[in-house]
């Protein structure tokens, strides 16, 4: 299975922005999100005719998100398996959104993934990520979404940050930066495209797979193992889609959250007072 099949409704909720909803783009990400469970019966006249735009304009659309053409983004819908309503409706039934089930599932997977970190490999990332030129961050739907804050905070102290999901498609990128871009791999629920794999060889500079610690029985893993300089085993306590989907986001918050401090700590440092001590209201950090 190839990255389109898995980032079609991602890369349609990542063009749902205020600034976009009166543009062709914002236009027919809306719709199609809206008509997501029935794109295979969904002729492009009738995509064209809804939203008032030329079929110019859809094929464009298209290839602005990957996509050869209309009948190859519905090809992709029809090859994703994140049936959302389905995943949502057994998650219902399972009760884990009732109110005492979250709290307590939410907590004991927070403790159980921190504590597959060492803290060798918590500094390793936070330094791999300090101390580069840029970083990237290689996830799909729901963690990109998560991750988004931590963009915002790593690029409001100055450090290029971003969140993508096809690697290839950024290689100039990746030869711009050279081996100074520290490169991250997102993927609690181990799935990894193979995009993910086949394109870790021509990224260069740091590289860390945080990912569900059955990587680690994976027959791929002594490939995995040569691609990355570092590779973080997270441990759930479940590893269903549908409930990693609930709880594996607020891991992966929580780790980059804890991330953020050891990095802002660690550019804090860089700027000591000459006599050494740390300036007013800095910490040594909690890990």
């Amino acid at each position: 299975m190839d990255i389109k099949s898995i980032s079609l409704m991602q890369k349609l909720m990542n063009l749902i922005v205020p600034n976009n909803m009166d543009h062709t783009t914002g236009i027919l990400a809306n719709y199609l999100l809206l008509h997501y469970n029935e794109l295979e019966n969904l002729p492009l006249n009738r995509v064209t005719a809804d939203c008032f735009v030329s079929p110019s304009s859809v094929r464009r659309f298209c290839r602005k998100l990957g996509f050869e053409n209309y009948s190859d983004l519905v090809e992709a819908r029809l090859r994703n398996p994140e049936h959302q309503q389905k995943i949502s409706v057994a998650n219902l039934n399972r009760g884990i959104y009732h109110p005492a089930v979250l709290r307590a599932e939410i907590n004991e997977n927070l403790f159980l993934c921190f504590r597959s970190v060492s803290n060798k490999q918590f500094r390793f990332l936070a330094s791999s990520m300090a101390e580069s030129s840029a970083v990237v961050l290689l996830c799909t739907r729901p963690y990109n979404f998560w991750l988004r804050e931590f963009q915002n905070q790593m690029i409001a102290w100055g450090k290029p940050t971003y969140v993508w999901e096809e690697p290839a498609s950024y290689r100039p990128f990746f030869h711009q930066f050279g081996d100074s871009v520290c490169t991250v791999v997102v993927s609690p629920l181990f799935y990894l495209p193979n995009a993910y794999i086949s394109e870790m060889d021509f990224v260069q500079g740091k590289k860390a797979l945080i990912s569900h610690d059955v990587i680690m029985k994976d027959p791929m893993y002594p490939v995995f193992s040569k691609q990355y300089d570092q590779i973080v085993p997270l441990h759930f306590k479940n590893d269903e889609y549908e409930y990693m989907e609930i709880y594996g986001k607020y891991s992966i918050g929580y780790l980059f959250d804890s991330l953020l401090g050891e990095i802002i700590y660690q550019q804090v440092r860089q700027t000591e007072k000459a006599d050494g001590t740390l300036p007013e209201g800095s910490k040594e950090p909690l890990i």
